[in-house]
């Protein structure tokens, strides 16, 4: 059952909405959007597959432009500024774009140190 800001969110939503589970899908995701900040590698997988769910549920797993555009939209500061710096076509597709972020933003077991000098292996 709903609680506190929840069920407030709930009851403010137009009864249709509240009555149609795909409306209701679509309100609860419009209100639950990812937010990427840039601070890890981990955060970057998360991010990823959270803008892979989105557009599955949207029907939209295979739009890469549509993907790449709801990502845009959930990515914040550190990475907004990084993300500002990205050509054109990397912003526009999402393929592009996933690889950008995981050239960018590496998980752990791909960076490595080795006398103060860092390695970062990627997979092109």
């Amino acid at each position: 059952s709903l609680q506190g800001e929840a069920l407030q969110w709930y009851a403010n939503l137009d009864p249709e909405v509240q009555e149609n589970w795909k409306l209701l899908q679509r309100a609860l995701l419009a209100k639950c959007r990812p937010t990427f900040r840039g601070n890890n590698g981990v955060e970057c997988d998360e991010f990823v597959q959270a803008v892979r769910q989105r557009a599955i549920a949207e029907g939209k797993e295979f739009d890469n432009e549509w993907m790449a555009k709801f990502a845009s939209t959930c990515i914040a500061g550190e990475a907004l500024r990084w993300y500002t710096r990205l050509d054109k076509t990397t912003k526009h597709d999402w393929d592009l774009l996933q690889t950008a972020l995981f050239n960018q933003y590496p998980t752990p077991n791909l960076l490595h140190i080795e006398n103060g000098i860092q390695y970062v292996y990627v997979s092109l």
